[in-house]
């Protein structure tokens, strides 16, 4: 996070953010990264650095603050984010604190919605003052705390975090946004934290990335997010009600987004989350990739979200997990057109599906039944809302695809059909010459005239040249924006002469390596490939109208016979 802070400060041209006169950059190639949802306000030149009060903080406060200061934003253009992100991020202290929130203390400025103190390994008197400070802010609905212990002991950070929950119990039921990103939130760090969770009814998004949180830490995060005091205990005599029962609309969460990347859950810690993805009839944004989930956890989460209705949920990560191939039903279920019709973008890269969990999950996403029933009609008649899915990114790389099993053609037909699809990743499988399915997808897609895409990754594939020459020539004939074909077979020569060849068609194409370094070509073991490779032509997917003709002719014949 540091290292991303620093290259954002170099990225971007200086901007004010609210709160303080140094902004933090953002961060919006970061997977993990959360829109910044408070109002940008940039200063004149004379407040970006504003001079420190003549009587007040001392010499070393001001040196450990850095550029960091207290708001100077003009009156008639309030900020609306109390940001002390920046500065040297080293430790604060509470003589630091006080000064940097003293308009806030002091009455002068409560106005702000947004708060975030990330980069700095605050104290127990640090953080009892700035929540002080944010807590006497009426509309405070958004606390950004990633990062708020860098380097303490077990012991401080605790005490640091009892001390800032205490101090926002003001807050209970207001608060919208939660960030603990990049602490340490085991059992004894989630205990003096759990008023920030408990009762928090007006809360919609939950961010914990990269906490160390563990299945039991989990099973506690959903007990606290779902727990609604006398509503949550049934009437005298009642039977306790079944643990995967939908929650009564009014112990319903409002959680949008849960995003819970890079954690230690596995599938106690899934099975916890699926409790909440139950109660979570709002969501629109689930992650959870980096988590040790298996099968028996990925099936929990997957029948957690057919369990509701989801016309909100536009986004699903749950890559890098080992789902196996035994979760590819469930998975492929979940992804249908019919449980997530508004899904944009769907990351499952990495989850040990192998080929037939993938080849499940591409007939599904293209609104086929998820296993071929031997009817041609009805394997290949799609559901045409899948055709018509905003689905922009998709991502099935590290899976196992092979050269000749049943996911490629299926994949291949997902890169030409879905019209609103921007970004394939398929990188690190084993498509070998199976690449020119996709060649042929993209001359295709571009003849039904639909949008051109913007990335394909087959990077480490085991390609060979011919078959890499041949998506090469279709990636330039299509408009495809970027092509990363690193960690395949070829010299630096012929990838050099591949780049000569898109510059030369007006350099709309990029040809990258940046996924891998090319291998060695072997010319033997790639004629004996691209005999053994058998070039099948993609499927024909038959359209509702289609059917409608054949039952017809049926209705015809045995019409006929009957005569």
């Amino acid at each position: 996070r540091t290292q991303l802070l620093q290259l954002g400060t170099l990225c971007r041209a200086p901007a004010a953010v609210v709160g303080f006169a140094k902004a933090p950059p953002e961060l919006s190639g970061v997977p993990h990264n959360r829109p910044r949802s408070g109002t940008m306000a940039a200063t004149d030149a004379a407040s970006a650095t504003p001079a420190a009060p003549a009587a007040g903080p001392t010499e070393q406060v001001l040196a450990a603050l850095g550029d960091v200061t207290p708001d100077t934003a003009a009156p008639e253009a309030p900020n609306t984010t109390f940001c002390i992100v920046g500065g040297p991020m080293g430790a604060m202290e509470e003589d630091a604190a006080e000064y940097v929130a003293s308009k806030v203390l002091s009455g002068e400025r409560t106005h702000y919605t947004r708060a975030e103190l990330g980069s700095w390994a605050h104290s127990e008197g640090s953080l009892t003052v700035l929540g002080k400070a944010i807590a006497s802010c009426p509309g405070m609905v958004e606390i950004d705390f990633a990062n708020i212990v860098a380097g303490r002991r077990e012991a401080q950070a605790v005490a640091a975090y009892r001390a800032l929950a205490d101090q926002l119990e003001p807050l209970r039921g207001k608060i919208r946004l939660v960030d603990f990103s990049y602490n340490a939130i085991g059992p004894r760090g989630l205990a003096p934290l759990r008023g920030l969770l408990l009762e928090q009814t007006a809360l919609e998004e939950l961010i914990m990335v990269r906490c160390g949180v563990s299945g039991a830490t989990q099973e506690s995060i959903a007990d606290l997010l779902l727990f609604r005091g006398a509503l949550d205990r049934p009437a005298p005599g009642a039977a306790p009600a079944a643990a995967d029962a939908p929650l009564p609309p009014a112990m319903a969460t409002r959680l949008r987004r849960l995003i819970f990347d890079n954690n230690l859950a596995k599938d106690q810690g899934a099975q916890a989350m699926a409790r909440i993805i139950r109660h979570s009839p709002d969501l629109e944004e689930f992650q959870m990739g980096m988590s040790r989930v298996e099968s028996a956890g990925a099936i929990a989460l997957m029948d957690a979200i057919r369990a509701l209705p989801r016309p909100n949920l536009r986004r699903i990560d749950v890559h890098d997990n080992v789902f196996g191939e035994a979760a590819g039903p469930a998975v492929a279920a979940t992804v249908s057109p019919a449980v997530v019709p508004a899904l944009e973008e769907f990351l499952a890269s990495d989850l040990m599906l192998h080929d037939g969990g993938v080849a499940m999950v591409a007939r599904s996403l293209l609104g086929l039944p998820v296993e071929p029933t031997g009817d041609d009609a009805a394997d290949l008649t799609p559901d045409p809302a899948a055709l018509k899915r905003p689905l922009r990114v998709l991502s099935l790389g590290g899976n196992d695809v092979v050269v000749d099993g049943a996911a490629m053609p299926f994949v291949a037909l997902l890169l030409r059909e879905l019209p609103a699809l921007q970004e394939m990743r398929l990188a690190v499988n084993d498509m070998g010459f199976a690449v020119r399915l996709l060649a042929d997808a993209l001359r295709q897609r571009r003849a039904a005239g639909r949008p051109d895409i913007r990335l394909l990754d087959i990077s480490g594939n085991l390609c060979h040249p011919k078959a890499l020459n041949d998506v090469v020539d279709a990636c330039i004939e299509c408009g495809v924006a970027q092509l990363e074909i690193g960690g395949n077979f070829g010299s630096e020569e012929r990838v050099q002469g591949w780049a000569d060849r898109a510059a030369a068609a007006g350099g709309a194409t990029t040809i990258s390596t940046s996924g891998g370094e090319m291998e060695p070509e072997e010319e033997d073991t790639e004629a004996e490939e691209e005999e053994a490779y058998e070039h099948v032509a993609l499927p024909e997917l038959r359209t509702p109208a289609d059917a409608a003709v054949d039952a017809l002719a049926d209705e015809l014949a045995k019409a006929t016979v009957e005569e």
